[in-house]
């Protein structure tokens, strides 16, 4: 087996729809927990930051949030075990809340253990995410 500068493994995989699994510290209400996060950069390799999109699970919560500040039910893409079957539950990717990550951070996060890589999403489960991202 041979060595593979971690930042290079990142960016030989980072493109839309690649999926990340790591506990977020920019929430208003921290969790311990780690949630999948989706890049939804065109063209994350380009950019100065990755756009990433985080999963949860409190479907309801989440839509009636949207609901209440007039927000459209469409900047919610509803995943299920059966689209993505690294989930476990029902799942809501918010698509009005993007957190930011450099590569270097991510790398970081990677060799330090705290990030781990998942497959990606589909093309077609890709798509919900809007044309912006495919």
């Amino acid at each position: 087996m041979f060595y593979i500068d971690p930042e290079i493994r990142l960016k030989s995989l980072l493109k839309p729809g690649s999926v990340f699994l790591f506990v977020n510290e920019d929430f208003k209400a921290p969790s311990p927990d780690p949630h999948f996060h989706v890049v939804v950069n065109f063209n994350p390799l380009t950019e100065e930051v990755v756009l990433l999109v985080c999963a949860t699970s409190q479907r309801d919560k989440r839509k009636a949030f949207v609901a209440g500040r007039g927000i459209p039910e469409e900047t919610l893409v509803e995943v299920t075990p059966d689209d993505y079957d690294r989930l476990s539950t029902d799942t809501i990717f918010d698509c009005n809340t993007v957190y930011t990550r450099t590569l270097s951070e991510l790398t970081e996060m990677y060799v330090s253990g705290e990030l781990s890589i998942k497959p990606n999403l589909d093309e077609n489960l890709l798509t919900k995410f809007g044309k912006e991202s495919t």
